[in-house]
């Protein structure tokens, strides 16, 4: 299996922990490659990363950027240009790796992703679970809502398909055009330019995200006014049984395993295998959130979940879409 993660300096311990989850549970592999995005990591963390690695009979490559991104002039505002990394990994890695999963680094791989490996990928760019997202975003951005819109925290990329099709300059294009006005950045950017047809839709608990487990089937898809989703059998097996454990921010929490105070429902996972890891002795971050959003999420304790999933799908499916609506046509008429 060939697996790429993306780290900076300070998210490298959490890619450590992710990564001993990796190797503890897919030790069936004969081979496991690891690369690495490295953004900065420091000489020490590099040195623990390999060290975690030899321990496992694995190996670590780290890759920079390819120059192409680099170079190019992009107005991405507040986002980092790594931002985009996970897009442009079929030029930023050598040409003979024509698979690979994409993992993001607030992940815990708690079973076999051999399933997810075998994943036929032919005369296919991507394959990803679907994220649950509001009809009326998707088609703000040119998809139609029974379209799939798939998160792009955990993904298979077909590195052939991608340099053979020319998706690269196609990515560049569109962010050239979109970087201003794009709200979930490179995720956006891989639904918008890979037709349905070029990608695989894979079970969700190969990317379950946290939202899923705070609310049941039919009460997510009212808190994100959403119509078009997987199956509840689906979502209910990636809730009680996943095998990909994505931490994603979720305004329920606001928070995640790492940082002080966290409740998240599957925190213990995080904290197991973080046990077993390199940084088993690292200490809990400080929550550094406003205090207006801590505030929230004392608040949430108190209220009715009825009421949290008619006001935030409320929010999700009417005033995200009109807002973002009127901010883009405020861009483009500046960009005249």
């Amino acid at each position: 299996m060939n697996i790429v993660y993306s780290a900076s300096d300070l998210y490298s311990s959490l890619a450590g922990i992710s990564l001993t989850s990796l190797f503890i549970n897919n030790k069936w592999a004969d081979e496991i490659n690891v690369y690495i995005m490295d953004n900065g990591i420091s000489a020490d963390n590099k040195k623990k990363l390999l060290a975690l690695a030899k321990q496992f009979g694995r190996r670590i490559c780290f890759f920079i950027l390819p120059e192409k991104l680099l170079k190019t002039e992009i107005n991405i505002q507040r986002w980092n240009i790594s931002t985009f990394g996970r897009l442009f990994e079929a030029s930023a890695l050598p040409k003979n790796i024509n698979k690979v999963i994409h993992i993001d680094c607030d992940t815990i791989i708690d079973g076999s992703l051999e399933p997810l490996w075998n994943v036929d990928m032919t005369g296919k760019a991507v394959g990803g679970a679907v994220e649950c997202l509001s009809d009326r975003y998707k088609e703000m951005i040119g998809l139609s809502a029974a379209e799939h819109y798939i998160n792009a925290g955990n993904i298979i990329l077909n590195l052939d398909f991608i340099r053979k099709s020319g998706y690269e300059e196609r990515f560049l294009s569109y962010i050239r055009k979109h970087a201003a006005m794009l709200t979930y950045v490179d995720q956006e950017v891989l639904n918008e330019v890979i037709p349905e047809n070029e990608k695989v839709i894979v079970p969700l608990r190969f990317n379950s995200y946290s939202i899923i487990h705070y609310f049941t089937y039919d009460r997510l898809k009212q808190v994100r006014a959403v119509n078009s989703f997987c199956t509840e059998g689906e979502y209910n097996e990636a809730a009680a049984s996943p095998v990909i454990i994505h931490y994603t921010n979720c305004f329920m929490e606001g928070t995640r395993p790492w940082i002080e105070g966290d409740r998240h429902p599957l925190k213990s996972r995080f904290d197991y295998y973080k046990s077993l890891s390199p940084w088993s002795d690292m200490s809990p971050w400080k929550d550094s959130r406003k205090a207006n959003s801590r505030l929230l999420t004392k608040v949430l304790d108190y209220v009715p979940e009825a009421f949290i999933c008619v006001f935030v799908g409320f929010i999700h499916g009417t005033v995200v879409p009109l807002k973002n609506q009127l901010v883009l046509k405020s861009k483009m008429r500046k960009s005249k």
